[in-house]
């Protein structure tokens, strides 16, 4: 993207990152051996971290998450950061 592209929905996409390693244990672009040039190419267009075991173990709902806040369209994740709080606070009520 371009430096006019970075909004808030930047930031939702960086909380993902942090999320994904949460839940998984592992970064969901960078693999042992990649350039710098690799993980960029990774998060704009690689889907690999949706496959991998450890992704698709994860419940449902954390998945469909995951996947909106990783999405390397802006205009695929959430809105703002007030509808990523509220999707959270009714993942408490689910097992």
């Amino acid at each position: 993207g371009r430096k006019r592209d970075i909004d808030h929905r930047t930031d939702l996409f960086a909380y993902g990152i942090l999320l994904y390693e949460t839940l998984t244990g592992t970064h969901p672009f960078h693999q042992s051996g990649m350039t710098l040039a690799d993980i960029q190419k990774a998060a704009c267009e690689g889907k690999d971290h949706l496959v991998t075991t450890v992704f698709t173990s994860l419940p449902r709902h954390w998945q469909v998450l995951l996947r909106k806040l990783l999405s390397p369209r802006r205009e695929d994740r959430p809105g703002d950061a007030a509808q990523v709080a509220t999707l959270l606070r009714k993942f408490e009520a689910t097992p």
